[in-house]
């Protein structure tokens, strides 16, 4: 009985182990997939990393896109009213020499006007000196009407200051360039014509001969 007791007891200790080992998890498998978390982990970990890297630095493209994009918006405004300035300045001084030149012309023909009137009484023929008044008329029409075209297209281009491309703007002050040439020819043609011919319609109307016999 005793030895059956003995044999029994022996028998349970040797399965102790056995069951103790059976019932414990596998340590290496378990080390494993700890190991395959941890990586997991750290993939997601920098992944969501790179992506917080991403969203700032796109952030950080935009802010400074935005903070470029303003200060140019102010550069160009600025130079818009630095231009508009100038071509105020500008289109005051044409509008007083405008002034001024019509002033000389229009005291020139009432001289001229007056002179035929004298010499005509006086018994001249004046027929040549009212004819080329007649046209010097004209080209001061002429040219009064060519400045305040140019004028005109000058005030106009400050409309393409600001809004339009460079080349609109660039284009409008090309053609109110060719404007104001055109006005410098007119009174070019004017000083021409009253040096080269009205000068020399007069000297020959002095050297005609009248009659003065007293009646």
């Amino acid at each position: 009985m005793k030895k059956t007791i003995f044999t029994i007891a022996l028998v349970s200790l040797m399965f102790i182990p056995i069951l103790t080992l059976a019932l414990m998890p596998p340590l290496k498998e378990n080390k494993r997939a700890e190991k395959r978390e941890n990586i997991q982990a750290n993939q997601v970990q920098r992944k969501t990393d790179s992506e917080v890297r991403k969203a700032d630095i796109e952030a950080a493209r935009e802010e400074k896109m935005k903070l470029r994009q303003e200060l140019k918006e102010k550069l160009t405004e600025e130079k818009c009213q630095r231009i508009e300035e100038r071509i105020n300045k500008k289109v005051s001084l044409f509008e007083e020499k405008k002034k001024s030149h019509l002033a000389a012309y229009e005291n020139l023909k009432n001289r001229i006007s007056q002179f035929i009137t004298n010499a005509e009484e006086e018994g001249y023929d004046v027929t040549k000196l009212k004819a080329d008044l007649a046209i010097l008329k004209e080209k001061i029409n002429t040219f009064t009407q060519d400045y305040a075209t140019y004028i005109s297209k000058l005030k106009g281009s400050k409309n393409y200051t600001c809004g339009h491309s460079e080349g609109d703007f660039k284009g409008e002050l090309v053609e109110a360039r060719a404007l104001l040439k055109i006005v410098h020819e007119d009174a070019q043609e004017i000083r021409e014509y009253f040096q080269l011919t009205v000068k020399d319609d007069v000297k020959a109307m002095k050297n005609q001969t009248i009659d003065k016999t007293e009646e």
